[in-house]
């Protein structure tokens, strides 16, 4: 009972951030007053992705131009929506077809299996969620959440950053369309295993 009404609560404070989690997955959450000091770790890569109509935009580089990971290296990817649209933020590979020949989702994604701590605010609360296994991150404009990881070596290799958001209201999973990934609303990721 404590547990359903503290996830009640945890989800109307992060309202429109939506955090995929894999299945059985563990959470723990923290909240505080949006002007606390934020936890960030001195030694870890920090990376800010904008997302807009319709591209991913790493700050520092060209758009278009692919993300470039390491393993065994902590990183702080801040993610913020600067577009008009909602938008979402899915790293796999394996792109899955629906019904009518749309693409939507991936088969892998890159952070199963890993300890992924996402933290932002919402309603002048700072909040923080950690769990292994984050597929999706959803934002209404102008929000931004920043997810702190590290990858393992298994996990060196080609991947995708896409947004499959739908085109239009109308259509959902049991009525697809053509969504932003369609578009071109896509960015290589390349891992490389650190050395």
């Amino acid at each position: 009972m404590y547990f359903n009404s503290l996830m009640i609560r945890v989800s109307k404070l992060i309202a429109l951030v939506f955090i995929m989690l894999a299945p059985f997955a563990a959470v723990v959450i923290h909240a505080q007053d949006a002007t606390a000091e934020a936890t960030s770790s001195p030694e870890a890569t920090k990376i800010s992705i904008t997302l807009s109509e319709y591209n991913f935009q790493i700050e520092g580089q060209k758009t278009g131009e692919a993300l470039q990971l390491k393993t065994n290296t902590a990183y702080e990817i801040t993610v913020k929506d600067g577009g008009l649209l909602n938008h979402e933020l899915l790293i796999g590979t394996a792109v899955k077809t629906v019904n009518g020949g749309f693409l939507h989702d991936y088969g892998t994604f890159l952070l199963d299996g890993v300890d992924v701590e996402v933290s932002g605010s919402m309603n002048d609360k700072a909040f923080t969620i950690v769990a292994p296994g984050i597929h999706e991150v959803q934002l209404a404009p102008g929000q931004e959440v920043t997810l702190a990881f590290t990858l393992t070596d298994d996990k060196a290799g080609k991947w995708e950053a896409g947004c499959f958001n739908y085109m239009q209201a109308t259509n959902n999973d049991d009525n697809p369309g053509p969504s932003h990934y369609d578009v071109g609303m896509k960015l290589e990721v390349d891992v490389a295993k650190a050395g």
